[in-house]
């Protein structure tokens, strides 16, 4: 069956005290083989303002800490699907 972020944050052991909720990346493999990345806001999905996002094979969550900046994530994110475009799928 497929999750929605929640219930995948949820069954990881939920959030830390100090993570972002206003800021989850959730990184996406494109059939290309590249990575799409979306900010998600945690915060507005459970109370209903947005869709909740549902996972597709192969994402990603990703949950920074609040200080955090988007420029430091992205860093981070474009040195890990570096790394994984080296792995044969």
């Amino acid at each position: 069956r497929r999750y929605t972020v929640y219930e995948a944050i949820t069954e990881s052991g939920g959030l830390m005290p100090d993570s972002d909720k206003k800021r989850i990346l959730l990184m996406r493999r494109t059939p290309e083989g590249s990575y799409t990345s979306t900010v998600l806001k945690l915060d507005e999905m459970i109370a209903g303002k947005v869709p909740m996002e549902v996972l597709a094979p192969g994402d990603q969550i990703i949950i920074p800490e609040k200080k955090w900046t988007l420029t430091k994530i992205m860093t981070y994110v474009g040195m890990i699907a570096g790394v994984r475009g080296l792995r044969p799928y």
